[in-house]
């Protein structure tokens, strides 16, 4: 059976530009925990920079000092493991709230048909922060165009009468009617409530 090898933590606290070299043996190291980034050097190499979370293995060589630099200039707190073979960290911590929203709709909202006066750019449906999205439909036989308020004749999205487009969008929507008459949309959002 061959000789066990583990691993050791170095808890260390560099000031502003402090380096620190430690002759510590090993093919792997893992930062376990810091308060920001730092920088680290296998052997004389060069330094690269580091956080919590970070490790490295060396495949099939070992190293013998490892020097840690604190590259900031606001000083570092740090928790470092360094050893032979792996470290599993499968810990989580998540600081202060984590807000969720669905991610698919699971409502929806009837909105009541809206006129677009002829040769004019109307607002179709404002902002919504929950929806998901929105379906507008073309109640008149003429061509007119949907988009944001800069809509107008050759700008935004062509919807024919009759014809209906579905938006993935929070922002508001607008239609520009091109036609000599006012023309009515329908509108339906689906939204995470």
């Amino acid at each position: 059976m061959s000789a066990i090898k583990g691993f050791r933590v170095y808890q260390l606290d560099l000031a502003a530009g402090q380096e620190i070299t430690l002759d510590a043996t090993g093919d792997f190291f893992r930062v376990m925990a810091s308060d920001r980034a730092f920088g680290i050097a296998i052997e004389d190499g060069m330094v690269f920079a580091v956080e919590a979370g970070i490790g490295f293995k060396m495949e099939g060589e070992a190293f013998s000092k490892l020097r840690v630099v604190e590259t900031l200039g606001l000083g570092v707190t740090l928790s470092i493991a360094i050893g032979y073979g792996v470290i599993d960290d499968a810990r989580l911590v998540i600081a202060g709230s984590l807000p969720t929203r669905p991610t698919s709709a699971n409502g929806l909202a009837s909105v009541a048909d809206v006129s677009v006066p002829a040769t004019t750019t109307a607002l179709v449906a404002a902002a919504n922060a929950d929806r998901v999205e929105i379906i507008v439909q073309n109640l008149g036989g003429t061509e007119m165009r949907i988009g944001d308020s800069a809509v107008t004749a050759g700008r935004g999205v062509k919807l024919d009468g009759g014809g209906t487009l579905t938006l993935t969008t929070s922002a508001a929507v607008y239609a520009y009617n091109a036609a000599g008459a006012a023309v009515d949309v329908s509108v339906l959002e689906t939204e995470r409530v």
